[in-house]
């Protein structure tokens, strides 16, 4: 979920920043830059801790995880 939040910020502030679709024209600033540069650090974190792969199943994994004994 996090990853599409990460590509949408990024594709919003190129669209901005080049004035396409209609859009006013607006600098990429510091501020931006850092928001998606510790988004995307965040989503390293994540699926390091978790072990998460992009191609195995992992529900049945994560829902023995949380079973109550």
């Amino acid at each position: 979920m996090i990853s599409v939040i990460i590509g949408q910020m990024a594709m919003s502030m190129l669209i901005e920043h080049k004035g396409w679709l209609g859009s006013s024209k607006a600098h990429v600033n510091k501020e931006k830059l850092i928001a998606v540069a510790l988004m995307t650090f965040s989503l390293l974190l994540i699926t390091r801790k978790e072990g998460i792969t992009t191609c195995n199943n992992n529900s049945s994994r994560i829902s023995h995880r949380w079973r109550v004994a």
